[in-house]
C-alpha cells in the first residue's frame, strides 16, 4: 500500500512537470522565432567584429577629449582606412549601438545624464575605459551624474579646502591614470534640457508622470534582460 503511494506521488509530481514544461514550450515559441533571428544576426555579426573591434578601441582610446563633430569624421576616416584593408564591420556602424544597451542609457537618464548622444558617448566612455575620467565639464552635468551612479559605491569627493586633498591627490596621480572627457553641452542637448525645465514649469504634473514612466519603462527593460539571461542559463543547464 506504502509503495502505491509514493508510486503514485512520484506519477502526480511528473506530470505536473511534464504540463509546466508544455505550459513553458508553448509561451517560447514567439521567443523561438526572436532568438532565432537573432541568432542569424549573431552570426552575421562575427564576420565583422574584428572590424567593429578595431573602431570600438580607437574610439575609446582617441575620442574622449574631442567634440562630437570631430569625433564622427575620425570614425568616418578609420572606416575608410580598414575599408581599403578589406575588413569587414557593421553597417551604419553606432557606436552607443555597440557598446551600450537601452536599459542602462535609461538608467544613466535617470541619474542625471543628458539623452543627446554626445552625453551618451561620454558616459560610455568614463564607464568603459580603463584610465579614471578627468571631465571639461563646465556646467557641471557630468559630475552630478558620476555623483548620483556613484553614490553608493564608497564615491570620494574632494575639494582644495580638504585636510586630506593632498594625500588622496597623491593617491590618484600614483595609482590612476587619467582620460580626459569633453563634458561641454552641445546645442541639441541644451535644446532637450531647457524642453525638459519648460514642461516642467508649465505641465509640472505632466513631466512628473513621464518621469515616473521613464523609470517604469527602464526598470521593465532591466528586468526583461536579466529574465532572458536566466531563463538562458536554465535551459542549458
Amino acid at each position: 500500500m506504502q509503495t502505491k503511494q509514493t508510486y503514485q506521488t512520484d506519477y502526480n509530481a511528473l506530470l505536473k512537470r511534464r504540463n509546466d514544461a508544455n505550459t513553458l514550450i508553448s509561451g517560447l515559441t514567439g521567443e523561438k522565432i526572436r532568438w532565432n533571428e537573432q541568432n542569424k544576426a549573431f552570426e552575421l555579426s562575427i564576420e565583422k567584429l574584428i572590424g567593429n573591434t578595431i573602431l570600438v578601441t580607437t574610439f575609446l582610446s582617441y575620442c574622449a577629449p574631442l567634440k562630437q563633430d570631430f569625433r564622427q569624421r575620425m570614425l568616418n576616416e578609420w572606416q575608410k582606412q580598414i575599408q581599403q584593408r578589406t575588413i569587414h564591420f557593421s553597417d551604419n556602424f553606432n557606436i552607443i549601438e555597440q557598446l551600450n544597451d537601452e536599459a542602462t542609457i535609461g538608467e544613466w537618464n535617470l541619474q542625471g545624464l543628458p539623452n543627446d548622444d554626445l552625453s551618451i558617448q561620454n558616459g560610455i566612455i568614463a564607464t568603459s575605459n580603463y584610465r579614471y575620467p578627468l571631465l571639461i565639464d563646465r556646467q557641471l552635468q557630468g559630475k552630478s551624474w558620476i555623483k548620483t551612479m556613484e553614490r553608493d559605491h564608497d564615491l570620494v569627493i574632494t575639494t582644495l579646502n580638504s585636510k586630506l586633498f593632498r594625500r588622496q591627490l597623491e593617491d590618484s596621480i600614483a595609482f590612476g591614470r587619467v582620460s580626459v572627457i569633453d563634458f561641454t553641452v552641445t546645442q541639441r542637448g541644451l535644446e532637450h534640457q531647457l524642453l525638459s525645465l519648460a514642461i516642467a514649469n508649465e505641465r509640472n504634473e505632466r513631466e512628473r508622470e513621464r518621469v515616473k514612466l521613464a523609470r517604469e519603462t527602464t526598470k521593465n527593460k532591466r528586468m526583461l534582460k536579466e529574465l532572458e539571461d536566466n531563463l538562458l542559463i536554465k535551459l542549458t543547464t
